[in-house]
């Protein structure tokens, strides 16, 4: 991969690629640096932070220095695996169940994410999944609601006519998020994203996954939702390596049946082509992906080095730290203002269409914005007394955000120059 730019990557982050690459590829064993006791613990929380802790301990348990000697290290990870690889085939075959039952009643659904990228790999279960994603229309949502409540589902949140409600399997721990809009329909940037993915309800596929098989999208339409999915993330706090090895995963299990032109034009339309890009030149030098095997070429030169240096400090979907967190505010205002600078004062005091989906007051009394801008800064005080010295600074995370909205505009996800939206 040609890059100029380079960060040092530490021992614990080659081996987590190291170990990432070992189980995409189905090999028992992962190649193993020589790791110090202190690279050891580095690399047990940093597995944990992108939520790959069954992988690392499957790809590297049977080494001779694993944990560097420390039994009891090893023996907490093992409980660990054994305790997620368990509940995840519990939260699985729950979700069979429900897809069943879904099927029986005749609604049109697509699932999405978890247990489709789950079924990429040969040891499923050891990817984790938070929970699981289905997609409905509206109008099928009361049936949906029905089959749901049927079949032991409890309605965690209270608001039906939100774009996503949220159910729990008290018994499993199986929580779902019941969409009717993929992306906030609140947001006048997603109308398109959503135009894409719900007009394709009509058109699902059954793909065999562990133990059955579900009903999703096209799987053109679901590469699609995923890139798109781990952009919205990417500009609003990061995402980690699990999701790049996703990508990377669905686009070789399903070559011949992604509409390669189709995708890169759509990307385009939403300023993501170049992104995906650099998720594929991290998966061919990282996790041994062919992409000329699998019919994609790159539209520009491989760049990225900071995308992988971002993903390996995001965690998860950009959770590691409050200061990464609060600079995801300076990086949406300027790609959603169209600025190439990110304003800090656009971003503490944002204006009252974008905090209206928070705070619904404003919808009846836009007057009260003020109000809620000192609650805001009050509430980001306090947060910051409270974390001190745990990574949440304002001149921390307004360096992130300079730092991450200067990447975006090299990979076009914000236009340089653009004019800002009316």
């Amino acid at each position: 991969m040609s890059d100029s730019r380079s960060f040092l990557m530490q021992k614990p982050e080659e081996q987590l690629l190291a170990c990432l690459k070992a189980y995409r590829l189905g090999q028992a064993r992962a190649e193993q640096a020589a790791l110090s006791a202190e690279d050891w613990r580095a690399l047990y929380r940093l597995s944990a932070q992108q939520k790959l802790s069954p992988v690392v301990y499957e790809t590297l348990y049977q080494t001779d220095d694993f944990c560097g000697g420390d039994e009891v290290l090893a023996a907490g990870w093992k409980r660990e695996t054994v305790m997620q690889a368990m509940a995840q085939a519990m939260r699985t075959q729950k979700l069979l169940q429900l897809t069943g039952a879904l099927d029986a009643a005749e609604v049109n659904y697509a699932v999405v994410k978890g247990i489709l990228c789950r079924s990429l790999y040969e040891k499923s279960d050891l990817r984790t999944s938070g929970d699981e994603d289905i997609l409905i229309s509206r109008d099928d949502f009361p049936r949906c609601r029905e089959v749901l409540l049927e079949n032991g589902m409890r309605l965690s949140d209270a608001d039906e006519q939100d774009d996503v409600t949220h159910w729990l399997d008290e018994r499993t721990g199986l929580h779902v998020e019941l969409h009717t809009a993929l992306f906030s329909s609140k947001r006048r940037e997603d109308a398109q994203l959503n135009a894409w993915f719900t007009q394709q309800l009509s058109d699902t596929v059954a793909v065999p996954v562990a133990g059955g098989a579900v009903r999703s999208l096209q799987h053109s339409d679901h590469f699609l939702f995923l890139v798109c999915h781990a952009l919205k993330h990417f500009i609003s706090g990061g995402f980690g390596v699990r999701t790049l090895c996703d990508i990377v995963s669905y686009a070789e299990r399903y070559q011949n049946e992604i509409d390669h032109a189709r995708v890169c034009r759509q990307l385009q339309q939403v300023n993501g082509r170049v992104f995906l890009d650099q998720i594929f030149a991290i998966g061919q030098t990282y996790l041994a992906f062919d992409m000329a095997a699998c019919g994609w070429t790159l539209s520009s030169p491989a760049d990225a080095q900071d995308m992988l240096e971002d993903c390996l400090a995001a965690g998860i979907y950009g959770q590691t730290s409050m200061s990464r967190r609060h600079s995801a505010a300076l990086v949406l205002e300027a790609a959603e203002g169209g600025q190439d600078r990110p304003s800090i004062l656009r971003a503490a005091f944002p204006p009252c269409q974008k905090l209206v989906s928070r705070y619904p007051v404003l919808q009846r009394a836009p007057v009260l914005l003020p109000v809620i801008w000192l609650r805001r800064l009050g509430s980001y005080g306090l947060e910051i007394v409270r974390t001190a010295g745990k990574g949440n600074s304002p001149g921390e995370s307004i360096s992130m955000g300079k730092k991450r909205t200067e990447m975006m505009i090299r990979y076009g996800i914000i236009p340089k120059n653009k004019a800002k939206n009316p």
